[in-house]
């Protein structure tokens, strides 16, 4: 005896009815999780604001003994040295130079001792480009445990 269904005059066997049925069951599903998915969309989710990034320079170490100047900062006009900023940034083992632009001034930062000798470079190193070694757009920064002899 083969199981059917009349409709319309037509006989539907049982795996057409079992599809018909999965089907519908497969579609309610889905209606569920729009549904769902929906109400979770209810409250607007926004992204917050980027915030424009400045350019900083961020040192590898971080400087514990900062040497300024005695000269008044705000009476004092350093121009950038073309010369200079050129060659910049420079990155040695003993020592860097790095140029900030908003407070107009090179900063050196001494990595190694002895503190002395390695300042005595960077000074060559300004001289030679057109710029005073003593010149206050120049501030000297050392990392932990290096720093000028105690006179």
């Amino acid at each position: 005896m083969v199981f059917g269904i009349y409709i319309n005059n037509m006989r539907v066997n049982k795996k057409t009815i079992i599809l018909i049925v999965f089907l519908g069951i497969l579609l309610i599903f889905i209606v569920l999780l729009k549904v769902l998915q929906s109400k979770n969309k209810s409250v607007p989710q926004t992204l917050p604001e980027l915030i424009t990034p400045i350019a900083t320079i961020i040192p590898t170490v971080f400087p514990t003994h900062i040497i300024s100047s005695t000269t008044p900062t705000s009476t004092l006009s350093c121009t950038p040295n073309e010369n200079i900023l050129s060659n910049l940034p420079v990155v040695t083992s003993q020592y860097s130079i790095e140029y900030l632009p908003t407070p107009e001034k090179y900063f050196v930062m001494i990595l190694q001792n002895p503190y002395e000798e390695q300042q005595t470079q960077v000074k060559k190193w300004f001289s030679s480009r057109g710029l005073d070694p003593d010149s206050p757009c120049i501030v000297w920064t050392s990392t932990k445990g290096v720093a000028p002899k105690k006179q």
